[in-house]
C-alpha cells in the first residue's frame, strides 16, 4: 500500500496580505451593519417615545364625567392657549 507523503507548503505573502484583506473587509461591513441598526433602532425608539408622549397629553385632556348608573362619559376638556 503506498503512503503519500504530505508536504505542507508555506503560505505565501501574497495569500496571507489577500486572506487579511478580507478579514478586515469583513469586519468593517459587520460594523457597517451594527452601525444601520444601531441608527435604525434609534429612530423607531424615538418615534415610539413621542406617540407615548402624544398620546399622554392627549388622555390629559379628557375629563371622565360620572353618569347616572353605571354609565360614564368622556368629554374633551377644551385647553386654554396662551
Amino acid at each position: 500500500m503506498p503512503t503519500l507523503a504530505l508536504v505542507q507548503k508555506q503560505p505565501e505573502p501574497e495569500a496571507a496580505q489577500k486572506k487579511t484583506k478580507l478579514r478586515w473587509h469583513a469586519l468593517l461591513s459587520d460594523l457597517s451593519l451594527l452601525g444601520s441598526l444601531m441608527v435604525a433602532r434609534f429612530i423607531v425608539s424615538r418615534t415610539l417615545r413621542r406617540r407615548r408622549q402624544e398620546r399622554a397629553a392627549r388622555r390629559k385632556r379628557f375629563q371622565l364625567i360620572h353618569g347616572s348608573g353605571h354609565q360614564a362619559d368622556m368629554r374633551v376638556v377644551p385647553t386654554l392657549k396662551h
